[in-house]
């Protein structure tokens, strides 16, 4: 009743829908929540509207998101709701309070890497300030620590996930809710599962079923989790017959999204099964089913789930005793093959190898370790559409990680655009950024769309944005917040729907220091973080990367050219200040000067790479600190260029390979007096 009162009067303010929204998160009504917040969200540029209405906006919102198992939508709200708390400086409670959730969907996602860093942020909140403020309450701090356990244990960490579940929640154990209690036994089956003590799992997850009191989401999963034991112990009649049942029990269940992620998990592991025993007919009804399902799932959580059935299959295949009890093995991988096909008509995928390539021609190479890792984070943040920032040197290649990212998003076939924010005169950048309409300035002569207006739906990366003005950035900021853009001269804004990548080779926190970037900005910007490492750190992927570039700037039907140990040994042992960029430029002049050559020799290389660098005297002083002494080495560095240059910043700027806006900060800030 209390509901359809408050529905009587909503549509006039945005508190009308949030009382709305509260009432229907009481009575769990999250379809309800989450048609109320798309609804005020849609009028919320009409609506005046305190900051901490926003907030409690996006955080319910999320909320419902997540609850309705939209993790990549909650992930996306959850980070506007940590932007306003962060630029409005709200008590520490409340962005503590959003990391909390976003941690979870990260979770649930996979993405460990950056739950954890969120989870963290959690715990440090507690060690500071308690359970004074609500929601931050000991309840959701038990509730940080077995996420925390689950982060460690899918980094394959299970030692530390024991110290959580034997050390630090043990104590909490008298104040264990239901709830709790699932969460914590699911836990433990999953660690047991990761040490190979199935007896022992089997016993978690059948504790999981008995708490949650049978028909419940948990309670599915625990069976879920039972049928999976099944799978690797080599027992299918065990596995089919139980995940059958949880279909069963779920058709008597209402149409619900969450329920729909139980139902897709079980056929598709059910599909699975029954191509192992050769029952490829039943394997392809339950593949037909389960494609008529994908569509309302998130396709983010869905693709981690299909990696993991894999996974489930060669952990199998890897145990003799497990697999000698089943027949028909490669039913099973088509099975897979043609359900992740289906998926991948949504969004592209890819296994990370040696290389990497996008649709538009650019290629990323390396097999070392640390490259491995940034394609596995690739792959996990660009389905979703929350912002990214990539750190590099001049020359790692951070455009092309960007076009990686958008090529593998579901943004995929819309626009994408790079933008060079440094390489714009500021007078010009914001007609280019923004756009402008008729007569908006002199010489203004018809409308033009800017980048992030020609971007929407799609993908914009900005280089160098620590280039960006103040000014300018909190324009960025109200667009990023918004979604909704001002071209210059007009009185109505544009909405947007534009996903950014952003980039620097700077150190973003120092120049937050320094007041030369928005705060705020940069709390909305950081949350995804993507470091490419300099050459110099993998020089593992150099012989790798030599080959790739004398193929690229071969003859056509020319041979390529062998590499004498003596060159590879030298390029591998020189720093490379240029990075990939510089090592593409020296294989290229090779190519061009000689042609046709059988083999690379000392001689072919540039004086730079032969010349030995000349001896460096130390430069270790007691009295100063790492940053004087490195603020000594880009004085003399600059100097020197400025010398060559004859004092011409453009020209030093290039010399130097940086942008000119940030040499001038540097010689404004290290005192150099230029030659001019």
């Amino acid at each position: 009743m209390k509901l359809k009162r408050l529905q009587k009067r909503s549509g006039k303010r945005l508190s009308d829908y949030l009382d709305l929204m509260k009432s229907a998160m009481e009575q769990i009504k999250w379809l309800e929540v989450k048609r109320l917040g798309e609804t005020a969200l849609k009028k919320l540029p009409h609506f005046p509207a305190t900051p901490m209405d926003k907030f409690i906006l996006y955080y319910r919102l999320g909320c419902a998101y997540n609850s309705l198992r939209y993790f990549s939508l909650a992930l996306e709200t959850f980070h506007k709701a940590y932007g306003v708390a962060l630029k409005h400086r709200f008590g520490p409670e409340y962005p503590a309070s959003v990391s909390y959730m976003m941690a979870s969907n990260f979770l649930i996602l996979k993405n460990t890497g950056l739950a954890l860093s969120q989870y963290r942020l959690v715990e440090q909140y507690y060690q500071k300030h308690g359970y004074k403020k609500s929601p931050m309450d000991l309840t959701l701090h038990i509730f940080t620590l077995l996420g925390l356990g689950f982060c460690y244990l899918y980094q394959n960490n299970a030692e530390k996930t024991r110290e959580i579940l034997e050390e630090k929640l043990p104590s909490y154990q008298t104040t264990f809710s239901k709830t709790i209690l699932v969460f914590y036994q699911h836990l433990k089956g999953e660690y047991l599962t990761k040490i190979k003590d199935y007896a022992g799992a089997k016993l978690s997850f059948q504790e999981v079923i008995r708490i949650s009191e049978n028909l419940t989401l948990a309670s599915f999963f625990g069976k879920i989790h039972l049928a999976v034991l099944n799978i690797l112990e080599g027992q299918p009649g065990s596995a089919i017959t139980l995940l059958k049942t949880i279909l069963k029990e779920t058709a008597r269940l209402k149409k619900k999204p969450t329920n729909n992620v139980v139902i897709c998990e079980t056929l598709l592991l059910l599909s699975k099964g029954y191509a192992l025993i050769g029952l490829q007919d039943k394997a392809d009804i339950m593949e037909k089913r389960l494609k008529v399902r994908v569509k309302e799932l998130d396709i983010t959580w869905f693709y981690v789930l299909s990696k993991e059935v894999e996974q489930i299959y060669q952990q199998m295949e890897s145990s003799p005793a497990a697999l000698k009890n089943w027949t028909e093995k490669e039913p099973a991988l088509s099975v897979i093959s043609r359900t992740r096909e289906h998926l991948n008509d949504q969004m592209s995928s890819y296994k990370p190898d040696s290389e990497t390539e996008s649709r538009s021609g650019g290629t990323i190479i390396g097999k070392s370790p640390v490259m491995q890792e940034m394609y596995q984070l690739i792959e996990k943040v660009a389905p979703t559409n929350l912002p990214v920032l990539i750190y590099g040197e001049t020359g790692t290649g951070k455009e092309l990680v960007a076009r990686a990212i958008h090529q593998r998003s579901l943004r995929s076939r819309h626009t994408w655009l790079a933008c060079n924010t440094g390489a714009i005169p500021e007078t010009l950048l914001e007609s280019e950024l923004f756009g402008y309409i008729r007569g908006a300035f002199t010489g203004a002569q018809t409308d033009k769309k800017g980048y992030i207006e020609l971007a929407s739906d799609g993908t914009l990366f900005l280089d160098e944005i620590g280039n960006m003005s103040l000014g300018m950035q909190q324009k960025l900021l109200r667009v990023m917040e918004d979604n909704l853009l001002w071209r210059l001269g007009t009185e109505k804004p544009v909405q947007v729907n534009t996903r950014f990548v952003f980039a620097s080779n700077e150190n973003m926190e120092e120049l937050v220091k320094a007041k030369r970037f928005r705060e705020d900005l940069y709390y909305r910007i950081n949350t995804i973080i993507i470091t490419l490492p300099p050459l110099r750190e993998r020089k593992e992927d150099i012989p790798l990367l030599v080959q790739y570039f004398l193929k690229k700037y071969a003859l056509p039907r020319q041979a390529l050219p062998a590499v004498s140990s003596n060159v590879l040994a030298i390029l591998t042992a020189y720093p490379w200040p240029g990075n990939v960029r510089e090592l593409e430029n020296e294989i290229k002049r090779i190519g061009t000067l000689y042609p046709g050559t059988s083999t690379i020799t000392e001689t072919m290389l540039s004086e730079t790479l032969r010349s030995p660098l000349p001896a460096t005297p130390s430069t270790f002083q007691n009295n100063l600190s790492l940053h004087q002494l490195i603020d000594g080495v880009e004085r003399r560095v600059i100097e020197e260029a400025l010398a060559k240059s004859g004092g011409n910043i453009s020209q030093t700027a290039v010399l130097l390979r940086c942008g000119r806006k940030s040499l001038q900060r540097k010689i404004k800030r290290l005192q150099i007096i230029s030659a001019k």
